[in-house]
């Protein structure tokens, strides 16, 4: 297969017309990578090889971009670059993203733990689901699940209502509200009745 032209074409891509008319787009470095020249003779497999090359190239300039945004799991980083790319190429790009250690799935959620349990008080069955939407693996959200003190619970939920609930507890139906979205919160029916009956000193009014 000859390649009769390279032109520029946008910014840092070149267009290669071979003498069966096609037209090829690659960037400049993947050019200069496999030495292209006018006038010349290459095999399909070389020139598959660069466009191969090119098309990866662009999948890792997408994920760099997709995890300077911010941080994803594994499978997150994955599925966003197969929406565009070959399943090989998003298996490739993924696992040079974890060569490099901008993906290390554990490192992510034990940061979203940390949001999650500290600054937005969620409860463990919500942490769990959370996690499991973020693609992290369930072995390992369990290992790291199990590090959470669940006495804590009380404490977290005593701090939700304070700060945002406290006024309903004074009639059934505020403490119906409050029961209903620490559930939502992922916290336990056992634990939220727990805290309420401390803070209303009455064990049986409400529920």
């Amino acid at each position: 297969m000859k390649i009769i032209s390279i032109e520029k074409y946008k910014g840092k891509s070149y267009r290669l017309i071979l003498d069966n008319d096609e037209h090829i787009y690659i960037n400049a470095d993947v050019l200069a990578e496999f030495g292209f020249r006018e006038d010349m003779d290459y095999s399909m497999d070389k020139i598959e090889e660069a466009v191969y090359a090119n098309l990866k190239r662009k999948a890792k300039q997408r994920a760099l971009y997709l995890i300077s945004y911010r941080d994803h799991s594994y499978k997150e980083l994955y599925e966003k670059l197969e929406k565009t790319y070959k399943e090989q190429i998003a298996t490739e790009i993924s696992d040079k993203m974890v060569e490099l250690g901008f993906i290390d799935d554990e490192k992510y959620a034990r940061r979203l733990i940390q949001n999650y349990w500290n600054t937005k008080r969620f409860g463990i069955r919500r942490i769990k689901f959370e996690l499991s939407k973020k693609g992290i693996d369930k072995y390992l959200i369990e290992d790291l699940i199990y590090e959470i003190d669940p006495d804590e619970a009380l404490d977290k939920i005593r701090e939700v209502i304070e700060r945002k609930y406290y006024r309903n507890l004074n009639d059934e139906k505020g403490v119906q509200r409050i029961i209903a979205a620490l559930a939502r919160m992922g916290h336990d029916y056992s634990d939220i009745r727990a805290v309420i009956r401390e803070l209303t000193d009455d064990e049986y009014r409400y529920y």
